[in-house]
């Protein structure tokens, strides 16, 4: 592409000399030359620095800043404060992109962006599982399609598969025109889906959203994987639920997981989320979600009652005593 506009990678990182390699190589090996890779060292404590000076060493593109630990969206921040490109990528080090992601977002944005003063190109990407406890898992496909802003910000509330799944569309696979981050910053407060919540604030301004297809980026799924703490992803989910309340509460009805959080804030004992989401409960449309005899029942009159008589921590408590108590007979009669 004649004339190139300058593109920003911001590569947050903490304690990752283990997967960084492969993403910085993945980012400085782009078909595309007029490019910026920003590392943010968020205070690691293991081989980061090394690393990177590697990259420092061998290509001028790569730069690198340093922070004391704030956490991912801090680093984020940082970097993209930093950040001197027309359009900006942000990169988790543990993942790494395709050979021609930035050429051909960059081209696809530039044709159809229009009069549109701020732009997402989104891409499909890749689930790479690095998980020990899943010996050699198939890797999984998230093909996204091409959809309207409204559409892709009701699939990011309406995920079917869990709390701990992936979104049907990732920060790691977009790239956006930087002047969206003069407007919109990360909350640097809210654990684990900072991203998610990023993005849906995003998505309500007047933004253009061109699909790119093909698998575009490659994410690294293992163990040390934020996801897994199910305290933080709570945590997160609740405030990300309380801010779709304030912007779209209509957007809650597609929210599936409603069921879960409440019975976890319940039974692992978190009750300043469990109040939040009795506020929702008792003022939105949320569906409750839950299986009798095998099919999936929407019990949010239910719940609400019970709610409403303070007595919804003793029902699900209850539920989860008998549950346990027919799991632990059918196991003793199989015997």
């Amino acid at each position: 592409m004649a004339n190139q506009p300058l593109v920003s990678i911001v590569v947050p990182c903490y304690n990752s000399a283990r997967y960084l390699r492969p993403c910085l190589d993945s980012v400085i090996n782009q078909t595309y030359d007029n490019l910026e890779c920003i590392v943010v060292d968020d205070g690691s404590t293991d081989d980061t620095r090394a690393v990177v000076q590697e990259y420092l060493d061998k290509d001028s593109r790569v730069k690198y800043l340093y922070q004391d630990n704030g956490g991912e969206a801090s680093a984020k921040n940082h970097g993209l404060e930093h950040a001197c490109g027309e359009w900006v990528h942000v990169l988790d080090s543990d993942d790494w992109i395709a050979p021609d992601k930035i050429a051909n977002q960059v081209e696809l944005g530039v044709r159809f962006r229009g009069d549109h003063a701020y732009v997402i190109v989104y891409s499909d990407y890749e689930i790479v599982y690095a998980n020990e406890s899943r010996p050699n898992p198939a890797n999984a496909q998230i093909i996204v399609g091409e959809l309207s802003r409204q559409q892709i910000a009701q699939r990011i509330v309406s995920r079917k598969r869990g709390l701990a799944t992936p979104t049907p569309i990732t920060l790691n696979s977009m790239l956006l025109t930087r002047n969206i981050f003069d407007k919109y910053k990360m909350n640097e407060k809210m654990p684990t889906v900072a991203d998610l919540e990023l993005y849906y604030r995003i998505l309500q301004d007047d933004v253009r959203c061109i699909y790119a297809p093909g698998i575009s980026m490659y994410y690294r799924q293992h163990e040390s994987s934020l996801s897994k703490d199910s305290r933080r992803s709570l945590v997160g989910y609740t405030m990300f639920l309380e801010r779709i309340y304030r912007i779209n509460r209509a957007d809650l009805e597609r929210f599936p997981n409603f069921h879960r959080m409440l019975r976890q804030s319940i039974l692992q004992q978190h009750p300043s989320e469990y109040r939040a989401l009795v506020y929702i409960l008792e003022n939105s449309e949320i569906p409750v979600y839950t299986k009798w005899r095998g099919k999936e029942m929407n019990v949010r009159s239910l719940y609400r009652i019970l709610a409403r008589w303070h007595v919804l921590t003793y029902w699900v408590r209850a539920g989860s005593f008998l549950v346990s108590a027919r799991r632990r007979l059918a196991r003793s009669v199989g015997r």
